[in-house]
């Protein structure tokens, strides 16, 4: 991150930006192998460092249709008129020369602020004629903006001809203020093909996460069937007329697979609860209670057991 900000170049190139970090780290001097760098700890041998340039300045390539050797050093190097990268033998760098630095933020993506970018012409260095047959012709995706931009660590600025390039896809910014209803919306999940086997072995063994999953499987329409008849059993509501002014809580099935010590099956469990978030204090409330037990209590229960010896068990309600 710190290359990208010092270079004024977008997150889009963090790749390159990690790759260059790692290959600068493995040929730098540490104090964990006393002083002499991972590469020379593997190989025995001294790294070079004749060939590193400056990480985002700017470049010229020479373009050229064949290779004489493809295990020369090579440069990576960005088009910004084509979004194209390529890999060349014979570049020329400006080590002091940014051309993302004319952009507004460093963050912006480059088809952001390509608009804004106006180019700058070296005089020193010449960006040399490339034949027609070099490279096919495409289309712009945007106007000239800007001679070729060094992404990469430079490897050679005496070797020649091209060995391989490809685009680079441009940042497109995701839009998730939508309106539209998708299928995480309606709780329509779509499973994952890793977990396939699991699914058809038994989906009953899996929790779900609203009404109309859970419907689907006997097992969890008994458990539903169970709570519901409880709380009939205990009064828990009463049905009274409607009025406008009051403030009706929705309610939601809670699902949850109770096990054994072993980890085998013991029930399936399903609770109906009131979103209580809803109310508002002082207006549908006044009181609130919670159902903790002081530990002052347990320790004088707990002492009084001791000194009475009286049988102690614990539950679970």
């Amino acid at each position: 991150m710190v290359m990208l900000a010092q270079t004024f170049m977008s997150t889009s190139f963090w790749f390159d930006a990690c790759s260059t970090a790692t290959y600068l780290i493995n040929r730098l001097p540490t104090r964990v192998l006393f002083d002499t760098s991972p590469f020379e700890k593997l190989f025995q041998r001294k790294p070079n460092y004749e060939f590193l340039k400056v990480f985002g300045c700017r470049c010229f390539p020479w373009l050229t249709p064949y290779t004489q050797n493809k295990l020369q050093p090579k440069s990576k190097c960005l088009d910004m008129t084509t979004r194209r990268v390529y890999l060349s033998r014979y570049v020329l760098f400006d080590e002091d020369s940014f051309p993302f630095k004319g952009l507004t933020s460093p963050s912006d993506s480059v088809d952001e602020q390509g608009n804004n970018f106006f180019p700058h012409i070296l005089t020193n260095f010449p960006l040399p004629t490339t034949p027609p047959s070099m490279v096919e012709p495409v289309s712009q995706l945007n106007p000239p903006l800007d001679p070729n931009l060094s992404i990469g660590p430079s490897l050679s600025s005496n070797e020649q001809v091209l060995v391989t390039e490809h685009r680079v896809q441009p940042t497109v910014p995701s839009d998730t203020g939508h309106s539209m209803t998708t299928r995480s919306k309606l709780g329509v999940l779509k499973p994952k093909p890793k977990y396939a086997m699991h699914v058809a072995l038994d989906n009953s063994l899996v929790e779900p996460t609203c009404f109309s999953q859970a419907v689907k499987y006997q097992a969890w329409r008994e458990a539903m069937a169970q709570e519901f008849n409880a709380l009939q059993r205990n009064g828990t509501w009463s049905l009274v007329p409607y009025n406008s002014t009051m403030n009706v809580l929705p309610n939601k099935w809670v699902f949850k697979i109770k096990r054994h010590a072993d980890g085998t099956l013991e029930r399936h469990k399903a609770r109906l609860v009131a979103n209580g978030f809803h109310q508002k204090a002082g207006v549908d409330y006044t009181e609130t209670f919670s159902p903790v037990v002081k530990h002052s209590t347990i320790r004088l229960v707990l002492s009084l057991a001791v000194s009475k010896k009286w049988p102690v068990r614990q539950l679970d309600v």
